[in-house]
């Protein structure tokens, strides 16, 4: 069952064990988060000491109530003076004073004295604690935040309340709730001898922003401490470097960063030319172990194993250093087992992962991704009934051919309801409140149709649509993500590349080709190049749903990149969607929820097998270099047919279709 209660008070006093079992429940009933803390947190001199005796109760949309359970009425005098010392400070350091106003006066509203008498009832201690209006609690969410650690940039999110989703979403105010607070100051006793710390999570749940905030108090915990940060995509390497300096900055952070001395951020492979250009490059430098570049032909997990096995070789001949002190790591699920491996032989304290459950569920998931640290089942980015149908596209619920079949727990573990009926399971989210005072109402999926041939227009199309709705979008809110592998994908965004600037006059950036998100350029790019960011909107372009893992894995994450909405753009006929799609999808914005029929004992091992199938199955580029070198193929023609064939969309082909078509390849040749 999911805690809704952060606390830091110590529970073997019985006073304080009683109270955290009946808040703990209070906030169950209420599925809402609440906190009780000593201390504000914050980075002031460690032999601050808060007084044992009192503490302060937190909920966002409240007010703060500074509670004294067995403090002397002067302690608790001075304990609440303390307090206020310290949330001035911070007001002031963060800025909050320039939008609003001074502390004092918002403090007078906002936070009140209470004793542990007054929460004996707590239904009415928590009625003592609602505000009138929407600028108040919006005040009260900054300070709550302010409290626990989640900084927002006052500068972003203003003083005023928006009225519009699309500045709702700009002025979106950051809250920790108690599991992701969890993750960054309290790791439980039975942890701190774990090597690795995993969360796990749904894509908006806000993994990566916890690594940020880890890697602060990592880095700023000791002088001497080396880090790597890293993660599979180049793109999302390339941008959690450049998030790093200015949330360094946002925070305060008075350490300089010494790049590629105390602490590195790249993708996990790196180039032979720059041994600080990725994890294992570093490693190889490091050790002086072989490195191997990376081909079509060659699997990181192969490359990574021969490391373990070259480094451990080292290890046992003595002397042995551990390159870092932590390794971070970022969308863990894109990584096979030997890459961990490989982390926690050369880390001297822990290995920080963190992924996407669901994601797992397309790889090599097993009983170990339940057992993970951290459970991150609130998603704060996108509409749970985007997520619903991202996944139920991803899994194929709604057609014939299922790709995997969830049992309760898997489901369970998502994020979900779960309630058999009959022959069928009925699969709802809980509602997550987004943003202040915006009602559910709003369509936040939908399916676009143009023809085959104008793919470029109905982008067009669907952008005006939304600059008809909020005029005031840039190229900044708005991503366009092509979910197909074929080549015709690059003349695509070449077409459409032309009519943003002709129709729209917006500058488009290929990612592909920049491996970087631009400033001002609207975001158009292949599956490969978007994991870890997200927009307001997100166009998905795909000419047919297909029958490949990669695929529906794919299209699930890219579906779930936006906060308000999400366009599936596909041709008017022989896209795929079948009716029972289009039935499972009115259902979803009609309930909330989704009717899944169950299938037969038989049915579930057919699907079983033909998933493991697919895991078993080789790289694209390994099959087509096999069957060529089978038919006589030299070396360097090899090379060019399998540079061709790996951007045909083949990954679906049994081998036989592959032969069938590549015997043809070299006849042509």
């Amino acid at each position: 069952m999911q805690s809704y209660l952060y606390h830091d008070l110590n529970k073997k006093n019985d006073i304080y064990s009683a109270l955290v079992n009946r808040v703990e429940k209070f906030a169950q009933q209420k599925e809402t988060d609440i906190f009780m803390i000593r201390i504000p947190k914050n980075d002031l001199d460690e032999t601050f000491r808060p007084l044992n005796g009192c503490f302060m109760f937190l909920s966002a949309r409240h007010k703060i109530a500074l509670v004294n359970a067995f403090a002397t009425k002067e302690a608790f005098a001075n304990y609440v003076e303390d307090v206020k010392d310290v949330l001035s400070y911070l007001f002031m350091k963060y800025e909050y004073r320039s939008k609003l106003g001074r502390f004092n006066s918002l403090a007078d509203t906002l936070i009140i004295e209470s004793s542990l008498a007054d929460m004996e009832d707590l239904e009415v201690f928590w009625q003592t604690l609602d505000l009138p209006n929407n600028q108040q609690k919006k005040y009260a969410d900054l300070m709550v935040a302010l409290c626990t650690g989640s900084i927002n940039d006052i500068n972003r999110v203003g003083d005023n309340v928006p009225t519009n989703l699309l500045d709702q979403v700009k002025q979106k105010i950051q809250l920790f709730d108690a599991d992701q607070t969890r993750f960054i100051y309290q790791e439980s006793p039975s942890n701190s001898s774990k090597k690795t710390i995993k969360i796990q999570g749904l894509s908006g749940t806000g993994k990566t922003e916890l690594l940020l905030h880890k890697l602060k108090q990592l880095y700023t915990a000791d002088d001497n401490t080396r880090i790597f940060v890293t993660c599979h995509n180049k793109i999302l390497a390339a941008s959690l470097h450049d998030r790093i300096p200015d949330f360094f900055n946002f925070m305060k952070v008075d350490k300089q960063i010494l790049w590629e001395k105390r602490l590195w951020c790249t993708n996990a492979w790196g180039s032979l030319s720059d041994k600080d250009s990725g994890l294992y490059r570093y490693l190889c430098n490091y050790y002086e172990i072989p490195y191997a570049s990376y081909t079509r032909s060659t699997s990181f997990d192969v490359v990574c194993k021969k490391a373990v096995e070259d480094i451990k070789a080292k290890k046992k001949g003595g002397d042995f250093k551990y390159a870092f002190d932590y390794i971070l790591v970022d969308e863990c699920q894109d990584f096979m087992p030997s890459f961990v491996e490989l982390c926690k032989l050369i880390t001297a304290k822990r290995v920080y992962l963190a992924g996407d459950l669901f994601q797992s569920i397309f790889a090599e998931y097993s009983k170990s991704d339940y057992e993970a640290d951290f459970f991150l089942s609130k998603c704060y980015r996108t509409d749970p009934r985007t997520l619903m149908f991202a996944h139920a596209l991803g899994l194929g619920l709604f057609e014939d051919v299922r790709y995997r079949w969830l049992y309760e727990e898997d489901w369970r573990a998502c994020g979900y309801t779960y309630l058999e009926k009959g022959n069928s399971i009925i699969l709802g989210r809980e509602p997550v409140k987004r943003f202040l005072d915006v009602k559910d109402d709003y369509d936040s999926i939908e399916i676009f149709g143009c023809q085959a041939d104008k793919m470029a227009d109905g982008v067009i199309r669907v952008i005006t649509k939304i600059k008809e709705e909020f005029p005031t979008i840039t190229p900044d809110d708005v991503c366009v993500i092509m979910l197909d592998e074929e080549n015709y994908i690059y003349t695509l965004a070449n077409v459409l590349e032309a009519k943003c600037q002709n129709s729209l006059d917006w500058q488009v950036n290929k990612a592909y080709e920049s491996k970087n998100k631009i400033s001002g350029q609207l975001l158009v790019s292949n599956r490969n190049n978007v994991k870890g960011l997200e927009y307001p909107f997100v166009i998905c372009l795909t000419m047919k749903l297909v029958s490949d893992y990669p695929y529906r894995n794919a299209i699930y994450t890219m579906l779930s990149r936006s906060f308000i909405k999400s366009y599936l753009l596909v041709p008017t006929i022989d896209n795929g969607i079948t009716e029972s799609i289009k039935k499972g999808l009115k259902e979803i914005k009609r309930n909330h929820q989704m009717t899944i029929r169950i299938p037969s004992e038989q049915e579930i091992q057919s699907i079983q097998t033909r998933f493991t199938r697919a895991k078993e199955r080789k790289p694209l580029a390994e099959i087509v270099d096999g069957l060529l070198i089978e038919m006589k193929v030299g070396k360097e023609k090899r090379n060019r047919i399998i540079d061709f064939t790996t951007n045909l969309g083949w990954e679906g082909y049994s081998e036989e279709e592959i032969k069938t078509k590549l015997v043809k390849i070299v006849e042509i040749l």
